[in-house]
């Protein structure tokens, strides 16, 4: 066909219709083509034809049976599909007029309450035209001679030539209008109507959005036409061929065939009668591929039609044994005259089709020969036919033959061009060489338009072979393609590619040969058709490999001389900016060479240089164009993108000069890609700037960074993103140095480290790890030390600013004599840096002094034969001195000055950086905390960096990380380690000089606040122990040699300061866990430490630490070497000591610490722990006593002097006694002050060992037992026979053995009399069992051990006495207390801790502790709660009682008591742990708590309590009820605030239902209290309603309670406002509902909702007669059950259908056009709930609207997703308009009594019966079903022949998996599972409510809970609910499991056995669910 060199302006053609014709008519036509064009309207073509008496339309055409002209005509524009026409029109000259005209009108018309007429016939047609002023004509005036004789011939039965015309023109878009006029059959019976007014028969008209337009007129036999809807589905099939990229011609005669000749629809005809012909034009403007194509099986058929360059006629004849003729040939080749003589028409056709035999004849002998005298090739016009045949076929081997023909044809032409040029000096006969010119260039014509056609079809085989082949990626953009035609095709290619390269280049530098083709008027052409081929050619999946780079350099090589030629590269940059924006291939490369290659042929080729320019400025424009409104497809957006990327990286300059276009870009609304896009060139011109630009233009990059850094607070994360990028790169290449901070650089970066998204807090990371790394500044930056030097600095200024100012001689001597002794000794210089020696502010830094003098020494001194210091030192003074007066004497020339100050400057920015760095510093540590495994390992591989460069705080900063290592995360651990590797472990080569500085890096992580210790020795110590691992190999930490190092000189030297010795003594406390070997030798050393201090210090704690950690790891009581302490060790007796003494010294601080290590030792490491225990115990007791007794003592003295200055007379004794009252008093006061401290003292020690005697009641006395168990076990293995005696203990420790000592030490708890022997014969008994020693064990820490009198005992007697004593007694006004408040809180805490050992004393103090709780102050109560909370999980029974207590400190006034209360509060909640009830209403009230963490915890706690439905069904009706309660202290705003968090937490339609449905119960029942109390209750309830989604279900518990509170809407404002919310959410219900009953009731229940809103005079509240009419519409009806069953036929059975629902509009869904079906099921297999079979239509045309969905397999897909599609499938217009459903929910109870009939329909003919009923349901609604595609069940082979037997003649593709295949099928199968999903979730249990609150789990019977839920609605008479197959497997074995077996039928049963002999068995209930025995 014809493939137009351009989007032509217009296409128009117009025929004569299809028939007999006389040749010459077709003159007619061209003429009508003429007009068409010159009034730019084809239907004035049209006109013309009616008026000319050779065509059967208007005047003169065919005659009625009466004699009469009845015409039909119709037009029809692709503009909404309008279509207008008139039928019998008797009257009208112009009957296709008419028809404009109503076309015009239906266009116009805005009002649709009156449709207008769009086909008028008979006599309306004379009234229409009145009214619109149009002429009318008498029937006679039709009536030509012709047609009166042709009336009278016998041929009148074949003169069905009706006349048509077809355009596509654009205006403001492109547009198609086709139209019909015709007189109709001759002898036709009047009012006979034809297929020109027909829709879709005679005419189509259609422009798609995918650029595709057509235009059809057809003519023939109009019955059988219009029947078929023949041209509507003509455009349909050539619109699809497009798409798959197929040859029009061969699918519209197949089309013909199939539809129209041999078709069903028009078996009604003769054959001979099914007659037609028309024309097509199309166009698709994307591809710039047009063709005019014409058909017909009538005996001739004329037309013409404009190619864009003139008007050509054509009169077609029908050949001999040819059925139809359709032919796209004509005007093949643009532009060839008549060369040949081989038809008297005025252009080139192609006469002859070859078969494939033929043209390999031709092609083995071209015999190609020149014509001397015109230079013509002989032949070359067979050839040419060859070529097209071959461009008809298929035989790709056919094509390559034939191309290759052509092209050395193309070769020979050029020598005969060569020739021609040569001869044309010696010619001066013009006409000659006219003609010679016109042979040459229609012969060259011929060649390229062959050569370029052929190779469009070549492509076009190699683009499907490419996309077939099984390509294998062999490394990188390799690959191997198994496809012989493949490689021919690209050597044929490689030909081709040579040949265009070779004529253009001759062309371009051939002038003579230019100015031949560009006179000729086809220069042009040939340049655009070669332009748009290679453009196809470059569309081609194949580019995205690099290896194929060079076939597109060499297309641009054309391209550049195609541009040479034409001086001209408008056609490429329009044609390639084109193919960018449409390509559909381009979309999925991840590398695009194209415009790399055009920049290659400009740099190769000189000649091509900027020859590309215009192109690259097209594809800017375009992209600036298109991009801000987001025009362009997210594919070519992508080429366009890496086409300007490659432009900025080839051609920097250029785009530079282009910039300002581009950032338009950035201001706009367009997507974050192309925004990027700018702003990645922006940087990247940054960043290359010196690379193509000589100008050092800092202003202008600084202006692009400012540029980038403003989008770092947009919208998008991925432009946030790109910004960091950007910075990165540039911080990298350190463009700007550092006036980064100047530009607001760092302050972007600290920002992104606390952006909301992970990727932009990613990239800021990475950009800030460059910054630091290559920071413009020294490696130190240290804030204090920087800040030190800018001091410094300034002072020197201001001493250098003196007029008195000289250097100091001093220390530059002292520094040429330090240089002296150096160079004596290494006799070498090169040490020192050379620096400027005219920087003369170097001689004022310390630093850089010594390095001045040595560049002085090296340039001016001979130093290798005389070093005098001395004197070299005063030669430097006065060089630096004469130089400094020099300066200063010209101000403006000051050098020192100027340096100074720049030094100055230069250190004020790198304090501003440093500050800057110091606040990055905090967030990037909150990031190592918080962020993802990802950004932790950033963080800390940057705080590496920042301890690099000593910025302060970076080792604080390293101890709170240490806190990692508590994590679980083992790739998080392995990070911190690697961190705390990199910045502890030394790396210097020297041993020595390495294992001191790991040291001291260590020891500073040692050392610092006591919050982050824990953390810092965990870390420490777990890399120490993994630090031999793979992953730190190549490291070494603390071996034999680094131990003795650090002991040797951090702590035995007494040359080490407190603070190292510190940090010392904590690492081997690391130490001894990690490496105990090496510290174990060294611990009578470190006893030795603390029993060498009277005044212990943090060290000595450190020290005990370590001692306990050995003591506790080495508790085998039979290892003779475990570090175990009797109570007479040194160390016990120095520490008992010590405490002892200092029991009451408030100056011995560490007393708590000391006592708390100390008890840890006798528990963990002491043979005597109980002893030991007791008689510190005591001694405390006594030292409280005796101040005690002092203090009474004190008191009664006080007390007689008081008595004795009464009774005194004489003055002088009473002034005595008073001054020595005053003396006691202060006495008094001191001994209080200690009475206090030592009660303080002794309630910590009874604290402690509370806590450890509860875990040694839990784990000491067990494992006690155990291992004496263990010891015995070991005695009878080593001395077999022999007699063992236990030594009888006689008050000596000596005498123990070591097991013996621990059972002691326990108190009785395995107990052997004195004197005992124990026989070999105890053995053979055998040992007394674990779990006996276990028992003895638990029994005494319960009983014996708390009996009077025991240590436990009295430590609780002791605590309860302190806290009873918090008594007063007065004293002169004053209160006094016994003990101080500190005290008695310490008392209580005391008491909770001894609570924890068991349950017995739990019992006794537990009151006391709840009574206090409330009392104590924040401190005393936070510890209290912690410890009450242990208690609760130990000890349930006894502290529920008292939960609420627990749940009522979350109320507390101070925010800590608060926190820590609603953090136990919520684990002990959510564990299970505590009864909560209705105190949770407290813990709600937390959602509102000012701290923003407490209420985050209070939000964390509802929801993960509202995961369970359960919880959530009991937990919200109770909090609402308490809400409402406590209305007088919550508020209503407070309530609203709470109630909206919770409810918000619903997701499931079930919980929600229950919900209103409790509220609703609570409405009805609000009757009691005053009005304002039941305003306020109905105010809260219903604003809650209205927070919740109202389902079918809650309607109807909406519906009964709205009688209950309608009074009150209108008395209460809010009440009116919540309810309107309400009736919105119903209206939408209303809205969504298919069902019709439905729709009813909610439509009912509106109108009465709204009278009431609005107040109306008859609102239901108000008025009885309303009300009345409510309870019988409403509420009766909302009793009665909504389950209507529906019966459906099945294929051979009935199916018990549940419900039938589909879409509205299912019924003569898409008006006739072809649909796909899709059958899918939802709930096959799970044994609870009905299984729903869907069906899905899509019309054949419209299958993308389904990607667009993005539908899946419905099981793929969340459950949110899935009703998001089903939202769209129901409401969305545009998808409601291509696709509809059907669906079948088959209830559970008829599937279980199908599956347990005798005859079992058996679950496979259950789901085939329902998918066969949904097709023909299809079918029988009108639709036009063309394919179904089914998911199989049961053998799908079986399964498609049965379908295909059904439906013959529709596809029938039956599939595994074709729910994840098919798109289709997957939408009938997201259909399916919603609709299921929500009658699950809405069941209507007939049964009763009750069970609509069951948990049901999956519903398949694997599941768990829905196992339980079948047990516990298992009813042990009646069996399941409706809800459940119970002939499913799990369901049958739980009936004969837990129910009873009943015979339902006695009678039948009586019967039986009354008659003897019978065979038949008796009938009962039993029968359905097992087999029964047969009666004899």
């Amino acid at each position: 066909g014809i493939t137009l060199s351009s989007i032509v302006p217009s296409m128009f053609a117009v025929h004569g219709g299809a028939g007999y014709h006389i040749k010459g008519v077709e003159k007619y036509c061209k003429e009508a083509v003429k007009i068409a064009l010159q009034n730019s309207d084809i239907v004035d073509g049209v006109a013309y034809l009616e008026d000319v008496d050779k065509f059967n339309c208007g005047y003169g055409s065919n005659l009625t049976k009466s004699g009469r002209v009845e015409c039909d005509a119709a037009v029809m524009t692709s503009d909404r599909y309008i279509f207008g026409g008139v039928a019998v029109a008797d009257c009208l000259k112009n009957p296709v007029k008419a028809a404009q005209s109503i076309v015009h009108n239906i266009m116009e018309n805005e009002d649709w309450d009156l449709t207008p007429p769009m086909v008028i016939s008979g006599n309306g047609i004379n009234n229409w035209a009145k009214e619109n002023n149009f002429g009318v004509i008498s029937n006679d005036e039709l009536i030509s001679e012709n047609a009166k004789k042709v009336y009278n011939s016998i041929n009148n039965l074949l003169l069905l030539d009706t006349c048509g015309g077809c355009s596509i023109t654009k205006d403001n878009k492109i547009s198609s209008l086709s139209c019909v006029s015709s007189g109709g059959i001759a002898f036709k019976h009047d009012g006979r109507i034809g297929h020109s007014v027909m829709f879709g028969a005679a005419i189509w008209s259609e422009c798609t959005e995918n650029g595709q337009s057509i235009s059809i007129s057809i003519s023939g036999f109009g019955e059988a036409i219009y029947r078929t809807h023949l041209a509507q589905k003509i455009s349909s099939v050539i619109l699809k061929a497009d798409d798959n990229n197929e040859v029009f011609c061969s699918i519209i005669g197949e089309f013909l065939k199939d539809e129209f000749l041999n078709s069903s629809v028009n078996s009604l005809f003769p054959s001979e009668r099914l007659l037609c012909g028309g024309i097509i034009l199309f166009l698709n403007s994307k591809t710039n591929h047009s063709e005019v194509i014409y058909f017909h099986n009538t005996p001739n058929f004329v037309f013409a039609f404009s190619d864009g360059h003139k008007v050509r006629r054509c009169f077609s004849e029908l050949k001999k044994e040819v059925t139809l003729h359709l032919m796209d040939n004509f005007n093949f080749c643009i532009g060839i005259n008549d060369l040949h003589e081989r038809k008297e028409d005025e252009f080139y056709k192609v006469e002859i089709i070859y078969d494939d035999e033929e043209c390999e004849l031709a092609l083995q002998c071209p015999n190609i020969f020149v014509d001397s005298s015109t230079y013509s090739l002989q032949n070359l016009p067979v050839i040419f036919d060859v070529c097209y045949s071959t461009i008809r076929g298929t035989n790709v081997s056919l094509r390559i033959n034939a191309l290759n023909c052509i092209l050395k044809i193309g070769y020979q032409q050029m020598d005969v061009i060569n020739c021609y040029i040569n001869d044309l000096q010696d010619s001066t006969d013009y006409s000659v060489l006219g003609r010679q010119r016109k042979c040459i260039v229609n012969d060259f014509l011929m060649i390229m338009y062959g050569a370029l056609q052929i190779m469009v079809r070549l492509e076009e085989s190699h683009k499907e072979m490419h996309s077939n082949a099984s390509v294998n990626k062999i490394g990188n953009n390799d690959k191997v393609v198994n496809n012989k035609y493949m490689l021919l095709i690209k050597d044929i290619r490689n030909s081709f590619l040579q040949y265009l390269t070779d004529i253009f280049k001759y062309l371009q530098e051939e002038s003579r040969f230019l100015n031949i083709v560009s006179e000729s008027g086809y220069l042009n052409d040939v340049c655009q058709t070669t332009t748009s081929v290679l453009i196809k050619c470059m569309d081609h999946k194949r580019f995205h490999y690099k290896d194929e780079k060079d076939d597109i350099i060499k297309i641009f090589i054309i391209f550049g001389y195609t541009i040479k030629c034409l001086n001209s590269s408008q056609i490429v940059e329009t044609g390639l900016s084109n193919m960018f924006e449409n390509s559909i291939n381009f979309c999925s490369f991840t590398n695009f060479y194209f415009i790399d290659a055009m920049c290659d042929v400009e740099e190769e080729f000189p000649i091509f240089k900027e020859s590309f320019e215009n192109v690259y400025e097209k594809i800017i424009d375009v992209f600036v164009e298109k991009a801000p409104t987001d025009s362009l497809k997210e594919g070519s957006n992508k080429v366009f993108i890496a086409s300007l990327k490659s432009l900025a990286q080839r051609k920097p300059k250029f785009i530079l000069n282009h910039v300002s276009k581009l950032a338009l870009i950035l201001f706009s609304e367009c997507g974050y890609t192309s925004k990027n896009c700018v702003l990645s060139i922006l940087g990247q011109l940054v960043v290359n700037w010196t690379e193509f630009n000589n100008n050092e233009d800092l202003e202008t990059r600084r202006f692009f960074v400012e540029k980038i850094l403003s989008f770092e607070e947009d919208k998008s994360s991925l432009i946030r993103s790109k910004c960091l990028s950007i910075l990165k790169d540039i911080i990298e290449k350190r463009v700007l140095d550092d006036s980064l901070s100047d530009i607001g650089v760092i302050r972007v970066l600290n920002n992104s480290l606390v952006d909301e998204q992970t990727s932009v807090r990613k990239v800021g990371l990475q950009a800030l790890k460059e910054l630091l790394s290559n920071n413009p500044y020294s490696e130190t930056l240290s804030y204090s030390f920087i800040h030190k030097k800018y001091k410094k600095a300034y002072q020197d200024f201001e001493e250098m600013s003196n007029v008195h100012f000289s250097f100091n001689k001093d220390a530059i001597f002292q520094d040429v004599n330090s240089i002296y002794i150096d160079y004596n000794e290494t006799n070498d210089m090169s040490k020192y840096p050379t620096v400027p020696l005219d920087n003369l502010s170097l001689l004022l830094d310390d630093g850089e002094r010594i390095n001045y003098c040595a560049t002085y020494i090296k340039q001016f001194v001979d130093f290798e034969t005389l070093f005098d210091v001395g004197e070299i030192s005063n030669q430097i003074l006065n060089y630096a001195q004469q130089n400094f007066e020099i300066s200063m004497e010209d101000c403006e020339t000051n050098l020192v000055a100027k340096q100074y100050l720049d030094n100055i400057v230069q250190l004020y920015k790198k304090l501003s950086f440093i500050k800057q760095m110091e606040d990055s510093l905090e967030r990037v540590l909150k990031i190592a905390f918080n962020g993802s495994v990802y950004e932790v390992r950033e963080a800390l591989s940057l705080l590496t960096i920042f301890k690099k460069f000593g910025i302060d705080n970076s080792i604080l900063s390293f101890r709170k990380i240490c806190r990692l290592a508590f994590r679980k995360n083992e790739d998080l651990q392995r990070e911190v380690f690697k961190c705390l590797v990199y910045v502890c472990v030394s790396e210097h080569e020297d041993t020595d000089t390495r294992y001191k500085s790991t040291l001291q890096n260590v020891m500073e992580l040692l050392i610092g606040d006591e919050e982050h210790q824990p953390g810092v020795e965990e870390a420490l110590t777990k890399l120490i122990i993994c630090i031999d691992t793979k992953d730190f190999q190549q490291k070494e930490f603390m071996d034999k040699k680094m131990f003795e190092l650090l002991y040797s000189n951090y702590i035995d030297s007494e040359e080490s300061d407190s603070t190292k010795r510190l940090a010392a003594i904590r690492l081997v406390k690391v130490l001894s866990r990690s490496r105990p070997k090496l510290v174990k030798q060294k611990l009578d050393n470190l006893k030795q430490l603390i029993m060498n201090e009277e005044n212990p210090l943090q060290f000595h704690i450190e020290i005990l630490e370590i001692i306990y950690q050995f003591g506790k790891n080495n508790s085998d009581m039979v290892d003779s070497n475990s570090l175990l302490f009797h109570f007479d060790d040194d160390l016990i007796k120095f520490l008992f000591c010590q405490l002892q003494k200092n029991c009451d010294n408030p100056n011995y601080t560490l007393w708590l610490s000391i006592m708390q290590k100390f008890v840890a030792i006798i528990f963990d490491a002491c043979y005597e722990s109980t002893f030991i225990i007791s008689e510190f115990f005591q001694m405390c007791l006594k030292k409280l006593e005796f101040l005690l007794k002092l203090q009474i003592n004190l008191e009664q003295f006080h007390d007689n002097l008081i008595e004795s200055l009464r009774k005194g007379d004489d003055l002088t004794l009473t002034t005595a006694l008073k001054n020595k009252i005053n003396r006691t008093k202060k006495f008094f006061g001191y001994k209080n002050r200690k009475v206090d401290l030592v009660a303080i003292r002794l309630l910590e020690f009874i604290s402690e060992v509370g806590l450890r005697f509860t875990v040694y009641n839990d784990k000491t006395f067990v494992q006690t037992s155990a291992n004496i168990l263990d010891t015995l076990k070991k005695f009878k293995k080593n001395d077999n026979k022999l007699i063992n005696k236990v030594e009888v203990y006689k008050g000596e420790v000596k005498n123990f053995t070591s097991w013996e000592r621990q059972i002691l030490d326990n108190e009785g708890v395995f107990y052997i009399n004195e004197g005992v022997e124990i026989q070999d014969e105890v053995f053979d008994q055998g040992l007394p069992s674990e779990e006996h020693f276990k028992g003895i064990a638990i029994k005494n820490a319960n009983n014996e051990a708390f009996l009077e009198g025991r240590i436990l005992e009295r430590m609780m007697h002791i605590a309860i006495f302190i806290c009873l004593s918090e008594k007063s007694k007065k004293d002169d006004g004053d209160v006094v207390n016994c003990f101080s408040k500190e005290s008695i809180n310490l008392a209580y805490i005391a008491l909770s801790k001894l609570a924890l050992v068991n349950d017995t004393i739990c019992s006794r103090i537990i009151e006391i502790l709840f009574n206090r709780l409330s009392k104590v102050e924040s401190h005393t109560k936070i510890n209290l709660l912690i410890t009450v909370t242990d208690l609760l999980i130990r000890f349930p029974n006894n502290v529920d009682p008292f939960s609420g207590h627990i749940i009522k400190t979350v109320l507390d006034s101070d925010i800590r008591v608060r926190y820590t209360s609603l953090s136990l509060v919520v684990f002990l909640i959510l564990k299970n742990l505590l009864n909560f009830k209705k105190s949770i209403t407290d813990v709600a009230r937390r959602l509102l708590d000012k701290d923003s963490t407490i209420s985050s915890i209070a939000q964390y706690f509802f929801q993960e309590l509202m995961k369970e439905d359960k919880e959530a069904m009991k937990i919200i009706p109770e909090l609402i009820s308490e809400l409402i309660f406590r209305r007088y202290d919550i508020s209503f705003d407070e309530y609203q605030s709470i109630v909206y968090f919770i409810l918000s937490l619903i997701e499931k339609d079930s919980i929600s239902d229950y919900i209103i449905n409790t509220f609703c119960d609570r409405l009805k029942s609000n009757t009691s209290g005053d009005e304002v109390q039941r305003i306020e209750t109905a105010k809260r309830l219903i604003y809650s309603i209205s927070l919740l989604e109202i389902t079918e279900k809650s309607f109807r518990h909406i519906s009964m309670a709205f009688p209950h509170f309608s009074s009150l809407i209108l008395i209460e404002p809010e009440i009116c406002e919540f309810f309107k919310i309400i009736v919105e959410d119903i209206e939408k219900l209303l809205g969504k509902t298919n069902s019709e009953d439905n729709k009813e009731m909610y439509s009912k229940f509106l109108t009465f909702a709204n009278n009431v809103i609005d107040g109306t005079s008859d609102n239901f509240a108000e008025n009885e007669e309303q009300q009345e009419e409510y309870y019988k519409e409403i509420v009766e009806k909302s009793k009665k059950p909504n389950c209507k069953r529906k019966v459906a036929i099945g294929h051979k059975w009935k199916i018990l259908i549940f419900q039938i629902l589909q879409r509205e509009g299912f019924k003569k869904f898409a008006n006739g056009e072809p649909c796909i079906l899709g059958v899918d099921e939802a709930g096959r297999g799970p044994v609870l709930g009905p299984m729903v079979y869907g069906l899905g239509v899509v019309t054949e045309k419209n299958q993308d609207i389904l990607k667009e969905l993005k539908v899946d397999d419905s099981k793929n897909l969340t459950d949110l997703k899935r009703r998001q599609i089903f939202d769209k499938i129901n409401n969305d217009s545009n998808v409601k308009k291509y696709f509809t459903y059907r669906l079948h929910v088959i209830s559970p109870r008829m599937i279980s009594c199908r599956m347990l009939m005798d005859q079992k329909g058996v679950l496979n003919e259950i789901s085939h019966t329902s998918c066969i009923d949904l097709i023909k349901a299809a079918i029988d609604s009108g639709i036009n079903v063309k394919a179904v595609y089914i998911d199989t069940v049961g053998p799908k082979d079986k399964y498609q022949k049965k379908l295909q037997d059904i439906f013959k003649k529709i596809k029938i593709v039956v599939s595994e998996k074709a729910d994840s295949k098919y798109p289709i099928v997957s939408a009938a199968s997201i259909a399916a599972k919603v609709t299921r999903d929500d009658r699950i979730a809405n069941w209507n249990y007939i049964e009763g409510d009750k069970y609509c609150c069951k948990i049901t789990g999956s519903g398949y019977p694997g599941d768990g809970k829905t196992k339980q839920y079948l047990i516990d609605n298992c009813d042990k008479i009646f069996g399941f609910t409706s809800f459940v197959r119970f002939s499913w497997e799990t369901a049958e074995s739980l009936i004969q499991k837990h129910c009873y077996k009943v015979n339902w039928d006695p009678y039948n049963m009586s019967k039986t056995k009354e008659k003897t002999g019978t065979k038949r068995p008796a009938v009962t209930l039993l029968k359905y669910f097992s087999k029964v025995k047969k009666v004899e």
